[in-house]
């Protein structure tokens, strides 16, 4: 049963309990987040907007009235949605904390962006109109500066505004109310699962991602800032030397899009060394390599205040070259609120102004060559990462996953990686859930993971998947990773197995299989054939040590002087498995031990490349005696490999 809870004059009360038989716990990456419990009843259900249910340490609230049916007057059918504390955040606009203006510019990091939003929605002393209490910050990536425009969106779209332009992931963590932005959100698991008894899947299903079409060929473009003309294509933005980059390595046919990285253009960023003068208006900077005078352009060059109580602002300046002297130009402060006569500050001013330390940029200006190289270089880098994402196929899989293969197994959740394997598909990669739904009673789940461990290019590079891919696979036994080959030991050889679930060889994974007491690598994709000493499909790697070889004489094992002749057949076993039938001809060779090393040497030269060995007088040398036997040693190399080799004598 689930408890519903009320806060009833500031004290939780448990008000009812409602069965759990058909309720879902929902969830996705900055996403859907939600409890739902369809019930039927044979009373009225005392719930109202407000209740709400506890799932671990987060309370889940029921933000809206209940939706119900009346079919008689003894069954009422309810629809209960209980939300996660983040729905509270689609109540509260974000509003700039100065001018309580909804439509705003600032500049920042991500974390000063995510102060702001906790901000708007705690109410507090200086915010009466927030709508909760209780949220703080978390930990917040460091990121770099961007200048973003919000426009009348609410706090939660604002985080999804942030992770899109920052490149991020948010979650919420303790009581739900903890904002977190993470570069992404993934918890590395021991979990592989493939469709089949005791394999964790009851069903596996494909989609693509998106609907976009895979792109081959990529004009990559930058911003359109402090760019000299010959660097910038016809609308005045950043271009590539080489105008595109080009990627064929799955789709043969060409496709073509266009992508701008307007963050991206020549720049200078810098810190403010000292400050003088009136309200520190005057600033060095000795980092500052190049005369500015000289670069820029027209009455348009600005210096563009990143940190400090001038953060977000702008300023016309004077420059002074010799001696790296930035004098600013007193302005009016546009992002502060105007006084009782509708004027608005002057900056700097005793209160706003800069300091040592604070970090800056130029605008307005055409950057110098080394500068503008830099950025291309980064560009291109950009590009290449975009287009490695958007030329290959993005897929993405639904699982029905058997909950009883994970009792006594640590639960699932969104953002877990995952190993998926398809054998007929030749399929086996790391993927990451991306949403994830529970039957609360059951414990049946029902999952999506998207592949190549990112559906956002941005967050991730395909050198990290792979090593979150490698780790995984690291912990899986009878797998391993050699120069980004994966080699699996499939067990047992067997024909059913071959035909439903093929033994591979592809350039990332190679299988392996036991067969006659050996471990044998495939060396033919897909292969039917029985892995054995003869077979062209498969090479023995490994061999058992349990090997032996006996003698069979064709005229027993006594004889005198002058009455030698018998037909000695060795005899190859691995296990209670006779192999010497598939030993070659060429791989037996016989050596003879008689006291006589110069006629030794005649006679082993003279018996190489046979099995059978005809033993008569002359084979016997000169001084074989009762107390001088003769010793005929046969030495057996399996074929395919020269790992294993088998030898053994016999005395006569």
């Amino acid at each position: 049963m689930i408890k519903v809870y009320r806060k009833i004059s500031g004290v939780e009360t448990e008000l009812c309990s409602i069965s759990e038989r058909n309720a879902t716990y929902k969830t996705a990456i900055m996403g859907t987040h939600e409890v739902r419990v369809p019930v039927i009843t044979d009373s009225v259900l005392p719930v109202e907007e407000g209740d709400y249910i506890k799932l671990g340490s987060v309370n889940y609230t029921l933000n809206r009235d209940a939706e119900y049916t009346i079919e008689s007057d003894v069954k009422y059918s309810y629809e209960l949605v209980f939300e996660h504390p983040s729905y509270t955040l689609l109540n509260k606009l974000l509003a700039n904390r100065i001018t309580g203006l909804t439509t705003f510019t600032l500049t920042g990091k991500l974390v000063d962006f995510v102060q702001l939003i906790v901000w708007c929605v705690n109410e507090s002393v200086d915010n009466p109109t927030g709508v909760d209490v209780g949220w703080s910050i978390g930990y917040i990536e460091d990121s770099g500066y961007k200048n973003i425009t919000f426009q009348d969106i609410n706090c939660y779209d604002a985080l999804k505004l942030l992770a899109q332009e920052y490149g991020m992931e948010f979650y919420f963590v303790n009581d739900g109310k903890r904002i977190n932005f993470v570069e992404r959100i993934e918890n590395t698991t021991e979990y592989v699962f493939e469709q089949g008894s005791g394999k964790g899947l009851y069903r596996i299903g494909q989609q693509p991602v998106d609907k976009e079409d895979t792109v081959t060929r990529l004009y990559v473009r930058g911003g359109n800032q402090n760019i000299p003309p010959e660097y910038a294509d016809e609308e005045g933005y950043l271009k590539l030397p080489e105008n595109y980059l080009e990627d064929f390595s799955e789709h043969s046919k060409v496709v073509e899009k266009k992508k701008k990285f307007e963050e991206e253009f020549p720049h200078f960023e810098g810190s403010a060394a000292t400050v003088s003068g009136d309200n520190n208006k005057i600033l060095t900077c000795p980092q500052i390599d190049f005369d500015l005078s000289a670069i820029a352009v027209g009455e348009n060059a600005r210096i563009n205040f990143l940190t400090g109580d001038l953060q977000g602002n702008s300023f016309e300046f004077a420059w002074n070259n010799s001696s790296k002297q930035i004098t600013l130009i007193e302005k009016t402060d546009d992002t502060a609120l105007p006084d009782a006569d509708g004027e608005k500050p002057a900056i700097p001013n005793s209160t706003k102004k800069a300091k040592v330390g604070d970090e800056f940029n130029f605008t307005g200006v055409l950057m110098p060559e080394s500068y503008v190289t830099a950025s291309i270089d980064r560009l291109r880098v950009k590009g290449a990462k975009y287009l490695s994402f958007y030329s290959k196929k993005r897929i993405k899989f639904t699982l029905a996953i058997d909950h009883r293969y994970l009792r006594n197994k640590p639960d699932l959740n969104a953002g877990d990686v995952v190993v998926i394997s398809i054998p007929q598909k030749a399929f086996y990669q790391a993927i990451r859930i991306t949403e994830l739904e529970k039957n609360l009673h059951t414990g049946a789940i029902t999952a999506i993971v998207s592949n190549y461990l990112e559906d956002n290019w941005e967050k991730y590079s395909e050198y990290q998947a792979n090593l979150v891919k490698n780790y995984i696979i690291s912990l899986q036994e009878n797998i391993e990773i050699i120069d980004g080959v994966m080699y699996r030991d499939r067990g047992p050889w067997s024909a059913d197995t071959a035909e439903l679930k093929p033994y591979l060889n592809t350039s990332k994974i190679v299988d392996d299989a036991w067969n006659l007491g050996c471990r044998w690598r495939c060396l033919n994709n897909r292969t039917l054939e029985e892995p054995k000493w003869t077979s062209l499909d498969w090479q023995m790697i490994e061999g058992r040590s349990d090997a032996r070889m006996e003698f069979d004489s064709s005229a027993g094992y006594a004889f005198v002087r002058g009455s030698v002749e018998t037909d000695i057949t060795p005899i190859v076993f691995i296990g209670n498995t006779n192999v010497s039938a598939d030993i070659v001809e060429e791989q037996w060779n016989w050596t003879r031990e008689s006291g006589d090393p110069v006629s030794d040497a005649i006679w082993n030269a003279q018996h190489s490349g046979q099995r059978v060995l005809p033993l008569s007088n002359e084979d016997m040398g000169t001084q074989w005696s009762k107390t001088n036997p003769v010793r005929f040693t046969c030495t057996a190399t399996y074929p395919a490999s020269v790992i294993n080799q088998i030898s053994s004598y016999i005395e006569v």
